[in-house]
């Protein structure tokens, strides 16, 4: 009996003494898993850390459309680039995988802004560039060979001198080209109506399918944040009670109202409006750019005391269509960035960045003076070094690839 019994109880020692060396090589096992699965993690990460650096190195060979490249790296991890546009940038997923195992990253990329970018390049338009008033410009002017000249209007600027520090050179008699843009419908959208959105929040992840928002006339108490398109067939109006961040617009005419903020790619057939106190934070982008119209006039307007981060782009067709395009900054309006306008620039405000334009005009309630800058600042040595550049075709045209922001 006492034999039995001390043979049940070795086995049930035995029995713990095996469950808990069990549970000992179970621990060292799962252990040995997050281990590698940390190690695997981090070697994706370190990965794609390089492969941002590698898109870095070969980003002029790869256009803004959706393609895929595969290279094989160390531990079997490899790497793949899907580039796409998203408005005048491009959106580029860098992802690194190994078996089931990924990590991936989504950046907005562009042209790095050159240190060289001139502060104005003026067409060659065979007339002399006129300043006056409290006008101060920082930076190398591009002009025709009749030069500068510092003036005073009669009643207005005879307490001021207008400011220049720079080197002037010889401009063309065209502007410098901008690259074209189009834009297309992607590949995976879903097509919703604003009126039949209820939420207050629309946020659409860049790795998710493009929202495309069709809108009538006021955009209004709503939130829309990433991969979405909102467009309007009319004049679309956005009130304060509305905020954007990264999304692409389009519509004929575009009216910020008073007191509105965000940030959004604009793309208008007719016209801009940024109304008085208006923050479009970085990196915004206005462009006006059609031919439709029966008037053929486009028009992109900063009103007082509004800031615009990013850049102004005003398509035209050079000398046929140069005075029905205009670009207004109104006083105490600030750019940060670059201004392109294929046709008559009038600045009032402040702009830390470059202007390339066909003509500057000055309008008063009795006359107007082309090619003159009355009270306005352009300072091209402000620039930030975090700025993207417009995307010039020429002896402007930045070779450095720039990372705009994750998103």
């Amino acid at each position: 009996m006492l034999k039995a019994a001390s043979l049940i109880y070795a086995i049930f020692i035995a029995l713990l003494i095996g469950i808990l060396c069990y549970s000992i090589v179970l621990m060292f096992s799962v252990q040995l898993n997050i281990d590698n699965h940390f190690d695997t993690k981090q070697d994706l990460l370190n990965n794609n850390r390089s492969a941002v650096e590698y898109f870095k190195a070969h980003y002029q060979e790869m256009d803004a459309k959706t393609s895929v490249t595969i290279f094989p790296q160390a531990n079997n991890i490899e790497t793949s680039f899907e580039i796409s546009p998203w408005g005048l940038f491009k959106k580029v997923k860098i992802s690194s995988f190994i078996k089931k195992d990924s990590i991936s990253q989504i950046f907005l990329t562009g042209e790095r802004h050159i240190s060289s970018s001139p502060a104005i390049y003026l067409r060659d338009n065979d007339t002399e560039l006129k300043i006056s008033g409290k006008t101060e410009i920082q930076g190398d002017l591009y002009i025709s060979d009749y030069g500068l000249k510092k003036t005073t209007i009669t009643g207005n600027s005879g307490f001021y001198e207008p400011i220049f520090h720079g080197n002037i050179f010889k401009s063309e008699k065209v502007l410098p080209p901008v690259a074209k843009y189009e834009i297309k419908q992607p590949e995976y959208s879903e097509l919703l109506l604003l009126e039949d959105i209820h939420e207050s929040f629309v946020i659409n992840a860049f790795d998710k399918k493009t929202k495309i928002i069709e809108a009538n006339g006021i955009l209004e108490n709503i939130e829309l944040k990433g991969n979405i398109i909102l467009r309007s067939q009319d004049t679309l109006t956005i009130m304060p009670s509305a905020h954007m961040e990264d999304i692409i617009i389009e519509a004929p005419k575009v009216i910020f109202t008073a007191g509105t903020q965000g940030s959004a790619q604009v793309f208008s057939t007719h016209e801009i409006l940024v109304g008085e106190n208006v923050k479009l934070f970085y990196p915004s982008i206005l462009v006006v750019n059609s031919n439709d119209f029966p008037t053929g006039r486009k028009n992109v307007t900063i009103g007082k005391n509004s800031i615009v981060e990013g850049a102004i782009l005003l398509y035209g067709d050079g000398i046929v269509d140069e005075e029905k395009n205009k670009i207004i900054l109104e006083i105490d309006s600030m750019v940060t960035g670059d201004i392109y306008c294929d046709g008559m620039c009038s600045i009032y405000g402040k702009i830390r960045g470059s202007v390339f334009t066909s003509s500057f005009l000055h309008k008063t309630e009795i006359t107007e003076y082309k090619n003159l800058i009355f009270n306005g600042t352009v300072l091209s040595t402000e620039v930030p070094d975090f700025f993207f550049q417009v995307p010039l075709m020429d002896r402007f045209k930045s070779m450095e690839p720039l990372i705009i922001k994750k998103v």
